[in-house]
């Protein structure tokens, strides 16, 4: 395919291990490695990624603070941009929103020239002069990822970006599974003792009335625990809180 054409093969293996390997992708440590690799791919010095959710429809930029996978972006420099909240106003991450896929920084600032603060432009003291990012935008979701990687150096082109456009689409499922997956790990920490007993009962097949007779608690009390577990889990009733318990591995 014309895509391909100027591509080397030893790119290709590269790129096609990266792609096999973003499929096993489990943890946020497997992302890490991932980005360490692509680095190399794109001749970066430094690699990092994050997800987050879109404002409404109609609206540019992040609706809240993403969450960030740092490979060895400078810390000093990630303190500013969070404290600062720079990431509601970085353009690389709006143009990621209606135009996703890659992109050069360089291009994307030049449509932003002389809008962009002093203080965002401050990240060139940390040979943070250009780059280029690729990542993907779920409508269904309203969630976006974007995966960077920058350096002193003048030597982000095309070539570059074209590697990081094959790459973005399975970079972003593997990011949006873990992210998932951790959301749904962090609900689930959050359920008490008693909603975990109670919940238990309820995929035995017990009725609210039932299970207050076996805990010795009102139906009120039940009914109560069971919508609690309902809300913490995004469950849509308590049949799917089970279902999604028993997806994660925490009911027998």
């Amino acid at each position: 395919m014309t895509i391909y054409n100027d591509l080397t093969k030893k790119e290709l293996s590269e790129i096609l291990d990266v792609i096999q390997s973003s499929i096993q992708c489990r943890a946020e440590e497997d992302i890490r490695v991932l980005l360490d690799r692509i680095r190399g791919l794109v001749c970066g010095d430094f690699g990092i990624c994050g997800i987050g959710k879109g404002k409404d429809s109609g609206e540019e930029g992040l609706s809240a603070p993403p969450h960030i996978i740092n490979l060895n972006y400078p810390m000093e420099w990630l303190q500013i941009y969070g404290a600062n909240q720079l990431y509601y106003q970085d353009p690389i991450v709006i143009r990621n929103l209606s135009n996703p896929g890659s992109q050069l920084w360089d291009e994307t600032y030049s449509m932003y020239d002389g809008k962009l603060s002093k203080l965002f432009l401050t990240s060139r003291d940390f040979g943070l002069n250009h780059g280029v990012s690729g990542g993907m935008y779920n409508q269904d979701s309203n969630t976006t990822t974007l995966f960077s990687f920058s350096g002193s150096g003048d030597w982000f082109k095309s070539h570059q970006k074209k590697i990081l456009g094959i790459l973005a689409p399975h970079l972003h499922q593997a990011l949006s599974r873990i992210y998932k997956t951790a959301q749904t790990n962090s609900r689930l920490g959050s359920l008490s003792k008693r909603e975990r007993e109670i919940v238990s009962w309820v995929k035995a097949g017990k009725t609210n009335w039932e299970i207050s007779m076996i805990l010795n608690i009102s139906e009120r009390t039940v009914k109560f625990h069971v919508q609690n577990i309902e809300r913490k889990l995004e469950a849509v009733n308590k049949a799917h809180a089970v279902a999604i318990l028993m997806e994660q591995g925490r009911l027998d």
